[in-house]
Parts: C-alpha cells; structure tokens; sequence
C-alpha cells in the first residue's frame, strides 16, 4: 500500500481519500439542510398566512408607476375642479356685494398666494434632501416637514404650481373683471378700466413669479425650512405629528 510522508507521519493514500470523501459529505449535507430549512421556513409562512415576496420585474414596476400617475390624475383633477368652483363662487359673492376695496384686497391676496405658492414649487423641486436630513437628525423645528415635503416633490410641485396657481390666476381674472364694472361709468370707460387693470395684474403677477424663483432657487433650503415651520406650527396646534 503507498504511504505518502508528512512531516515525519505517514498517511496512506487510501485514508487520504476516505476523509477528503467524509468532509465532502458533510458539506453537501449542510446544503441540504439549509435548503430544507428554508422550504420549512417558507411552508410554515404559507401556512400562517403570509405570502412570499415575489420580486416585480422592470415591466411590472413600470405599470404600476403608470398606474399611479394616472390616479393622481384624475384625483388632481377632480379636486381642481371642486376647488376652482368654490372659490370661483366665493369671489364672485365677495366682489359683487362688498366695496371695491375689499375686493381689490381679495385681488392682491389671492396674487400674492399664487406667487408664494409657485416658489414653494420651485424650491421643493430643485432642493437638496442631504442638508434637510442632517437638521432632521438634530431635530430642528420645521426639518421633518421639509424632508416630507422634497420626498413627495413632484406631487408637491404639481399642487402648488399647477392646482394653487392656476386657480388663483383664474380666479383673479373673475375678481379684476367684478372690479372692473364696479369702476365703469360708461362702455368706454370699462373697456379703459379692464385693459389698464388687466395690464396691471399680468405685470405684477409676472414679476412677482419671478423674483419668487430667484428667491426660491437661490435659497432652497431656506426657503423649503420656512414652509417647514410653518407648517409644523400647524401642526402642532392640531396635536399631528408627520411620519417620515
């Protein structure tokens, strides 16, 4: 029988063979029970009633992107219709009963909100999360609601700058023209009055949009720090607290 020298033993080849054969054994059996465990692990799960994870491909997870962004839609949608004419009914009883100055402080209000509302939407979109999660960490007032707020940017974005502002640019238009025949004297007269008022509006709705992004893009993480505490203010007076 060959005997191969280690060291100052010799080892038959033979024994050799037998324990590379046991170690090799053990490992498949290792294997196997793994493998077992886990189909137990899996069963007792079917049998308990929670389904197994299946991972969705590149396809499925496409289709539910769509999915959701065509229910956002139409909810967006809908909720723009019944806010529109709420408040489209709201201004028309306002400026057709009040004074004009009340309704010329009606006009300027709903400007200045559709201009701060549209920064609001710029800021959220072009922020950076990193700095917002780093105050979060040392809890400072107003961080959470900013890092909740650039988590759903798009959605945020999409209400205040499409939902908000448009709204309130309609709306303004119906509050300008109540103010316009309230101002009139003669046909002459209206069509004067509803150009300059018009020209007025469109001036100052335009420069105020965009001295609201300088702001709102310059100062994003300020900016989105601000609505945070605002709205954490709000929060606090309702005993709400958000969840990240």
């Amino acid at each position: 029988m060959p005997e191969k020298i280690i060291g100052s033993k010799a080892v038959s080849e033979p024994h050799k063979n037998i324990v590379n054969d046991d170690s090799q054994s053990q490992i498949t059996m290792k294997k196997n029970d793994n493998q077992n465990g886990a189909g137990e692990r899996n069963g007792r799960n079917n049998l308990q009633g929670k389904p197994i994870k299946k991972k969705r491909t590149p396809e499925e997870k496409i289709r539910d992107k769509r999915r959701q962004a065509m229910l956002w839609t139409v909810k967006i949608t809908a909720v723009t219709f019944f806010l529109t004419a709420f408040f489209s009914f709201l201004t028309e009883i306002t400026a057709s009963r009040s004074s004009v100055i009340i309704s010329v402080f009606l006009l300027f209000f709903m400007l200045i909100t559709g201009i701060v509302f549209d920064g609001v939407a710029v800021a959220v979109t072009s922020c950076d999360l990193a700095p917002l999660n780093a105050m979060a960490a040392r809890k400072i007032k107003g961080s959470k609601h900013a890092v909740l707020l650039v988590n759903n940017a798009e959605k945020v974005a999409n209400i205040c700058s499409d939902v908000i502002g448009d709204i309130f640019g309609i709306v303004s238009g119906a509050c300008l023209a109540a103010i316009a025949l309230r101002l009139a004297v003669n046909e002459p007269a209206d069509k004067a009055i509803t150009i300059a008022l018009s020209s007025l509006l469109a001036a100052l709705t335009v420069g105020g949009k965009s001295y609201g992004k300088t702001i709102a893009i310059n100062s994003n993480k300020e900016f989105m720090m601000f609505v945070g505490r605002v709205l954490e203010s709000f929060t606090e007076f309702f005993k709400k607290k958000p969840k990240i």
